[in-house]
């Protein structure tokens, strides 16, 4: 009886979202008769994408065939939780004798790029500080990618008063390890600004950004912000014109 058996695939090596490549696997046929008709092979991606193509010429008993799809697949995009997809392959060969032997998958890792803020762990939100009075701004970092980075980040400080940037700050930090969290605590401190009028409350907001690495697979967590209130001075009005 015809019998073929994917007996490997080529291995993958890490790859980015969006890279082009093409499947290769080796098929054999551990039948007892020779395969002379046509049959096709089939690729998917993830579950999802599917690449079909048909192989010609016979196949002895006991000849291998190391196969290259002519049409490539796009690496996938994937999370830091999950940096890997799947690649499925099958012969598809309707006599075939024993189907349990006819399919192989394939995991190909991906590099993953994704820095990002954590939290902002100064200013408290909630703590009031005196009007005029120096604080360092102090931000948790993160690296949840699988990569480590080479390029300096770049963090940018606004201190928001009243919906105007009171004042801004821009540092570089140096590159992350993969899974590295670090603090870092800004070098030029910002002044609360003056707000509290009749000797009330007033808020203003710290707002810290990330600049996106190349890359960056989640922009969503390379914002932090943090509300913080003032106590005593004089009002912002006032503060101008001094």
């Amino acid at each position: 009886n015809p019998d073929l058996s994917i007996i490997s695939a080529d291995a993958i090596g890490l790859t980015q979202p969006g890279d082009t490549l093409y499947a290769s696997f080796t098929l054999k046929n551990v039948g007892n008769l020779d395969i002379i008709s046509p049959f096709d092979v089939r690729l998917v991606v993830n579950g999802e994408d599917t690449i079909t193509e048909q192989v010609t010429g016979a196949l002895k008993v006991g000849d291998t065939l190391h196969y290259t799809f002519s049409q490539p697949y796009i690496v996938p995009a994937t999370t830091s939780d999950q940096p890997f997809y799947l690649l499925d392959i099958a012969a598809l060969m309707g006599c075939d004798a024993n189907a349990d032997n006819d399919s192989i998958q394939v995991i190909g890792n991906v590099d993953i790029v994704d820095n990002g803020i954590l939290s902002i762990t100064n200013p408290v939100s909630g703590k009031c500080s005196k009007g005029g009075e120096e604080i360092a701004v102090e931000v948790r970092l993160f690296n949840n990618g699988t990569v480590d980075g080479t390029d300096s980040l770049v963090l940018t400080a606004v201190i928001d008063s009243a919906g105007t940037a009171f004042q801004t700050i821009v540092e570089k930090v140096a590159p992350m390890f993969a899974g590295e969290n670090r603090n870092h605590v800004f070098t030029h401190k910002y002044s609360v600004p003056r707000l509290s009028v009749n000797g009330t409350q007033e808020t203003y907001k710290v707002v810290v950004y990330l600049a996106a690495s190349e890359g960056d697979i989640d922009k969503s967590n390379d914002t932090a912000s943090v509300e913080s209130c003032v106590e005593g001075g004089v009002g912002i009005a006032e503060a101008a014109a001094d």
